[in-house]
């Protein structure tokens, strides 16, 4: 009866956001090289049971470059599509800034899918902007 209750239970989906500042990053930073990010990202989405669907990245753009076409994508995707988790390793893939980070979650918290951040324990990302 159990597993029968695991098969009617729909596996939950997600998509993962990458971010380098260098295409050369590498894993001696700090773990912020692409592929330490998608191991981690992987590894949460495992954990939550998670299945990723997309995966999108912005390689090679520093917090300082606003333009970013992965995130764009990615957006665009949400709105399209219903995914219940955005993963990705930490807050200042998006911007060290709160305020520009906060405009960069707005429009993923407008969609169905919840920012899950693999290194920041945060219930929620409102959390992460608590005064």
């Amino acid at each position: 009866m159990q597993e029968t209750n695991k098969m009617n239970q729909k596996k939950k989906t997600a998509v993962s956001y990458i971010r380098t500042a260098a295409i050369e990053q590498n894993h001696i930073n700090g773990g912020q090289s692409a592929l330490c990010q998608m191991d981690a990202i992987k590894a949460k989405a495992k954990r939550q049971g998670a299945q990723i669907v997309a995966h999108f990245a912005d390689l090679g753009v520093p917090r300082a470059n606003k333009v970013r076409p992965g995130y764009n994508e990615m957006l665009d995707y949400l709105h399209k599509n219903k995914v219940d988790y955005v993963y990705m390793i930490k807050m200042n893939r998006l911007d060290v800034d709160t305020a520009r980070a906060r405009d960069m979650v707005d429009p993923i918290e407008a969609t169905s899918a919840q920012l899950v951040f693999t290194e920041e324990d945060r219930a929620s990302i409102k959390e992460v902007f608590k005064v």
